[in-house]
């Protein structure tokens, strides 16, 4: 199945305002679409609900939510390339319990809480993404998650740009974290994580803070 916009990016909105607005089950591929959801701000709604293995979105917004911009299940293992991910009422991204999913040269911006949230297990990996100005922080990686960044660039965020915790270990490569207007990057809690080749710089309080057990590697 594809679904398939003509016209420019914007010109077609896909909008709900009871239950989330896609709820995708299959290998299907979207593009160009907007999608937004403009109901009740409640936790397990979205833009987009993701429940299956491999569908793919190409250069595609999910934007201007009441609720989260998109929610990856369980196992879930999308595919997005090109898209915008922004100025959602609460989360940009909530990754469940062990979803996947990969990003290649997306955008994940301004939303009211953190930009990408990840717990228990969650594995996604991001390539080359922007991931800048939330109202809370970049990467929100709590409850033992993980996750890859390669490439990625993070900045901005008003809380700390990188929250790791709960013996998450998430892995950064060649990425940039700066010009955060609290922490760069803030391990607590017995959080991990591992930075390799990354330039960290340019934060309002300090780049680098652990607390409570944290343990990341530089």
């Amino acid at each position: 199945v594809e679904i398939v916009a003509e016209g420019k990016l914007g010109e077609v909105v896909i909008k709900s305002n009871n239950e989330s607005t896609l709820v995708i089950a299959a290998a299907v591929i979207c593009q160009g679409l907007q999608i937004s959801y403009s109901g009740a701000s409640q936790d397990l709604m979205a833009a987009i609900d993701i429940r299956a293995d491999k569908p793919v979105f190409l250069n595609c917004s999910i934007a201007f939510s009441t609720s989260n911009g998109l929610i990856i299940d369980r196992n879930s293992n999308p595919i997005f390339q090109n898209c915008q991910i922004y100025k959602n009422n609460k989360f940009g991204i909530v990754f469940l319990e062990a979803a996947l999913g990969e990003f290649e040269k997306c955008s994940i911006f301004e939303n009211e809480f953190s930009n990408l949230k990840l717990i228990k297990a969650a594995n996604p990996k991001f390539i080359q993404c922007n991931i800048f100005r939330s109202k809370w922080n970049g990467i929100y990686a709590i409850e033992g998650s993980l996750g890859e960044f390669r490439e990625c660039a993070i900045y901005a965020n008003d809380y700390p740009n990188i929250y790791i915790a709960n013996e998450s270990d998430p892995n950064f490569v060649n990425c940039k974290i700066y010009e955060g207007k609290g922490i760069g990057i803030m391990v607590d809690e017995a959080g991990k994580g591992i930075f390799r080749q990354c330039e960290i710089f340019s934060n309002t309080y300090s780049n680098i803070t652990t607390e409570s057990g944290g343990n990341p590697v530089f």
